[in-house]
This record gives structure tokens, sequence and C-alpha cells, in this order.
């Protein structure tokens, strides 16, 4: 629970990442988790619960529960800025309701598999051809629209894309991620907004259920009773020391960085939609490369 807290005193902007998993007992109740993580991007479980169904009213419960303790125990109200998680219907209804003011963002992994497994199922061989051949180009249009640092940008950016696509893939293709990921954009939030440092994706959190199983469960579904006496306790018991570490995340850079950035990758930059921002982390890889050949002529 202190993660929490001490994710709020490090910085202004907090998240979580929740998800549930199942095949740990032999019932079939799964485990809801909620986690957040450091700055080393190392996952710091906050809570997790048995229940029997991944429903909205059992993440409201969770979500409740976790809120309830804070305020009791720390005197603290707990209001996440951004919840990331998978586009499971229930979670997004359930912290809709519980922090409305909380902007929720669909974890990028699952992001890329809805559409990957959209194309493995695409009907026309001669289409899904096409979208497989090009996959690699269609998910770097996905990661500069999710780099986007304004609404407008955003939408400048879908326009060029969409114009793009609809000259080279099939018309039901463009129409299926425009009403999948672009037109419910009041349900989940696609622009970054100078975020630096946020992982967007459920990663970390998809390790730690695959820790359970490998080292707790030790890949057999137990009884519901076992799982609590024997794995639960043992779970949050290694989780539950302290790491004494921070929570800050990158710091934003001077301005200075952003415009050497500029010149370094003046020829990455694809137009005026795209913010320096979204190439810091290639003017971070290209800066190592140039420092390793100055170290070599050394």
């Amino acid at each position: 629970m202190k993660n929490v807290i001490n994710q709020k005193l490090a910085q202004d902007k907090t998240f979580i990442h929740i998800d549930a998993t199942y095949k740990l007992m032999t019932n079939g109740f799964n485990l809801l988790t909620l986690g957040t993580e450091n700055s080393s991007h190392n996952f710091r479980l906050i809570a997790c619960a048995v229940s029997a169904h991944e429903n909205t009213a059992g993440y409201k419960q969770f979500l409740n529960a976790i809120r309830k303790v804070l305020k009791d125990w720390y005197d603290f109200d707990w209001s996440p800025n951004y919840v990331i998680s998978d586009a499971a219907e229930c979670i997004h209804s359930a912290v809709n309701t519980i922090f409305p003011s909380s902007k929720h963002l669909r974890c990028m992994f699952h992001t890329f598999k809805a559409i990957k497994d959209k194309i493995h199922r695409w009907k026309l061989p001669i289409e899904k051809k096409l979208l497989k051949d090009n996959w690699n180009f269609i998910c770097y249009n996905v990661k500069l629209l999710h780099k986007s640092q304004t609404e407008e940008a955003f939408s400048e950016l879908w326009n060029l894309i969409e114009t793009n696509w609809k000259e080279k893939y099939p018309e039901n293709f463009v129409k299926y991620f425009q009403k999948r990921f672009i037109n419910n954009r009041d349900k989940w939030e696609w622009v970054r907004k100078n975020l630096v440092g946020l992982n967007f994706t459920n990663n970390g959190l998809e390790k730690f259920h695959s820790d359970i199983k490998q080292t707790y469960t030790e890949k057999k579904k137990i009884p519901l009773n076992e799982f609590l006496v024997r794995c639960l306790k043992r779970i949050l018991r290694d989780c539950s020391f302290d790491h004494k570490e921070t929570f800050l995340l990158v710091k934003e850079p001077k301005i200075e960085i952003w415009r050497k950035a500029l010149f370094l990758l003046k020829d990455k930059v694809r137009g005026p939609f795209l913010d320096l921002r979204a190439n810091f982390a290639l003017f971070i890889k290209k800066k190592r490369k140039l420092d390793l050949l100055e170290e070599r002529k050394k």
C-alpha cells in the first residue's frame, strides 16, 4: 500500500496497472492484481484479491477496498491520474465509476495484439497477405499516433495516416481501426501529454502473473484454501519489504536537449505534426552510438 503514497510523494502524476489472471485455482476463481512501477520500470504490487468473477462489481469492490484502507490507515485520498489496462469493458466501467477524473490508457501490447489477431482472421487471402507484409509499417503508424502530445497533433496525424492507408490497404481494415481505436477516444486516452518515462504496457504486471504461476503454484491449479494459506501469504510477504528506491519518472529534458535532438534527428522527423518528445528515445540511442565512437577513437 505504501507504494501508492511513495509514488505520490515522488511526483505529481501517479499511475496504476490493473488486470486479472486465471488458471491458479481448481474452482476457477481468478486473482485481481493492481500495482505500479518504479523509475526502472520494475513492477511493484499494491494489492491483490481473489474473485469468483472478473466483472465490474468485482473490480469496484476491489478498488473501493484499497481506497478505504489508504484513507483509514494513512489518511490518504487515493485518486490515480492514469490507469493502464487491457480493453476489458468491466475494468473501464469500474475505473470510470470509482475514479471519474482518471485517464484510462489502453495497454499498447494488447492494442497491437488485437490488430494482429484481426489481420490473422482476415478472410480474403490477397488482402490478408497485403496487411501481413505491411505489418511493420502499420505498427510504426500506430506508435506515432501514441506519441502525440496534443489532441490537435493526434487529429492531424490521423488524417495523414488515414489518407495513406486508404490508398494502400483494404477499406474495411481502415474502418475497423477507426471504429475500434479512433472514435472511442472519450473512453481510452491516446495522447501522452508530456508523460516522459511512463510505461504504456502491462508487461510488468503480466510478468508478475507469470512469476506467480511458475514460482508459487508451480504451474499447477491448487484448491482455494491452499492458495490462500500457502501461496497468497508468500506473495504478499515477498512483495511487502522496503525496496528503498525512487518512484520518480524520467525528468523532462531541458529545451537545449530538444534542440540538439532536432538537429541530430532532422532526417527522422516526418513532418510538423511530430513533437520533439516523440524522437527523444531515438536521440538517446544515437547519442550513445556517438559516445561509443568517441571512446574508441581515444
